[in-house]
């Protein structure tokens, strides 16, 4: 591999990691029972509105970290690992997510 490719990609992926660190730093973050938020959302995955079965689920940030969200109860979401994974590949600026909160 070309060696300045290396040195630019590095102070990439320093300053990424910087910025990323930076934003957990200033993150406000609660405890947040998993259980609860399955019974809270009724085991329905707020994605796509389907039964989700025991290991086939996750959380689901509805502001995410990246954008300024908060890790509180209030800021997460049950959903399937798929779909959540699936809209985070295809959320646009402001994504699928804020059409939750109102």
């Amino acid at each position: 591999m070309d060696p300045e490719y290396r040195a630019r990609r590095a102070a990439i992926m320093r300053k990424v990691k910087f910025n990323r660190r930076r934003r957990l730093r200033a993150a406000f973050v609660e405890v947040v029972d998993p259980q609860y938020i399955f019974q809270r959302d009724q085991g329905v995955c707020q994605i796509c509105r389907k039964r989700v079965r025991a290991g086939e689920w996750s959380l689901d940030h509805i502001i995410p970290l990246s954008r300024g969200g908060t890790h509180e109860t209030a800021n997460v979401r049950l959903a399937h690992k798929r779909c959540n994974s699936r809209k985070w590949a295809n959320a646009g600026p402001g994504g699928d997510q804020l059409l939750l909160l109102g």
